[in-house]
């Protein structure tokens, strides 16, 4: 079959660059910029939760102490005193034995995905991902040319048992997995942990198939009860498990700051390729975050944000429990930024979300968590984004346009 014609430039485009679209997600979440709108779709952190007094401080102080090397070029695998710093704290908190030779700093963890997929995905390679599953890694396998499985999820993450079951399908078909990209922590867009026995058994399944793990944790730290779970990355003995660890959520994403932490070997190659992508990440943004760490600055600011987020959280739980029918079943994250609904009678969320526009409230349709193209009937709710003070007015109106849907009311 011939390709249809094209004209201008895009006769050019690469074939990667043919399939290019832009996410559905952050489309969405331009909008939050119309006057009145509130918006329950961004998982963008709150301004409100910077740290600006510290950043203003400390960025005039690097330019009194260090200008010279925070305006320059740096190593493309980071600086170094912040890889030992981190490698320290990522054994401590964490869990995960590493040395800084097996850490690589870059701007934010989406490339920190691109260089893993860079690293180790071919055209044609079997990768699982859950369904849903977060866009970013999916568009990083997907660039690379992987066939993507999904996986059922529930309450309790990956649905490791299902994956069991499509591993040993796809085996007897000589077909082997390369990879699954996983969230473990406070899971986007889903909020929920996989639990401690599901870990194992997937840390067991990736052992027995000889896959490796993709594993992206960028709201571990923002955990509203109790302490936060151990990533996988803590159960590799095997190194077969890429860690991505974000501090967009706990710093800001505006230093586009991240550590990926892998073998050694796998840790190399990534700062080969990266050498021809950024050359290397910016050495203002890792002082900033090497100062945030060293001076205790960053566990008061995750404590602070613990508190600030879960008060969002427990408005929106509050405010779901008030106006949502009982028909319309949603999770109840112990961390993150979100709650995923599932709406009754295969209800269109897109159609909602347009009815919700015109009323000034945004959120995203579950739909663009889904390879499959599944998901028609489920929604993504943000809570880091909107004023504290709006959320429950802006769930109202979900609520009643829900009950207007359904045709009928929720009983008193």
């Amino acid at each position: 079959m011939t390709r249809k014609k094209e004209q201008g430039i895009a006769r050019h485009f690469a074939a990667r660059a043919r399939g290019l679209e832009a996410s559905t997600i952050r489309e969405i979440c331009r909008l939050a910029g119309i006057p009145g709108l509130v918006s329950l779709a961004g998982g963008w952190p709150n301004p409100d939760a910077f740290p600006f007094d510290f950043t203003a401080e400390a960025i005039g102080r690097l330019m009194a102490e260090r200008r010279g090397e925070a305006l320059q070029y740096g190593m493309s695998e980071g600086l170094a005193a912040l890889r030992e710093w981190l490698a320290g704290w990522l054994g401590q908190k964490e869990g995960i034995a590493t040395t800084p030779d097996g850490l690589v700093v870059v701007a934010g963890a989406q490339m920190g995905m691109e260089l893993t997929c860079r690293t180790f995905v071919e055209k044609g390679d079997v990768c699982l991902v859950d369904l849903p599953t977060y866009f970013g890694g999916v568009g990083s396998l997907q660039f690379y040319g992987a066939e993507l499985v999904g996986v059922p999820t529930d309450g309790e993450g990956t649905d490791v048992d299902a994956m069991a079951a499509i591993l040993a399908r796809l085996a007897r078909r000589r077909r082997r997995v390369k990879l699954a990209y996983v969230q473990s922590i406070h899971h986007n867009p889903l909020g929920v942990n996989l639990s401690p026995a599901r870990r194992r058994a997937l840390m067991a399944l990736a052992g027995k198939y000889d896959f490796l793990v993709m594993e992206d944790c960028p709201y571990r730290d923002l955990c509203y009860a109790g302490e936060p779970e151990l990533p996988l990355k803590s159960m590799d003995g095997a190194g077969r498990v890429v860690y991505v660890k974000s501090f967009a959520k706990i710093f800001s994403p505006g230093i586009r700051m991240a550590a990926v932490v892998a073998d050694p070997e796998a840790a190399g190659k990534m700062v080969v390729a990266r050498q021809f992508v950024d050359c290397c990440p910016s050495n203002l943004s890792q002082f900033l975050l090497l100062e945030f760490c060293r001076s205790g600055a960053m566990e008061r600011h995750i404590d602070e944000m613990r508190r600030f987020y879960a008060r969002r959280r427990d408005r929106m739980l509050a405010a779901l429990d008030a106006h949502f029918p009982p028909e319309v079943r949603w999770t109840r994250p112990t961390g993150g930024f979100f709650v995923f609904a599932h709406l009754p009678g295969g209800m269109d969320a897109a159609a909602l979300f347009q009815e919700a526009m015109a009323e000034k409230v945004a959120f995203v349709p579950g739909r663009q968590f889904y390879i499959d193209g599944s998901g028609a009937s489920t929604l993504r709710l943000s809570f880091a984004q909107a004023p504290e003070d709006k959320i429950d007015g802006a769930v109202e109106v979900l609520g009643r346009l829900i009950r207007k849907r359904m045709g009928s009311k929720r009983g008193s």
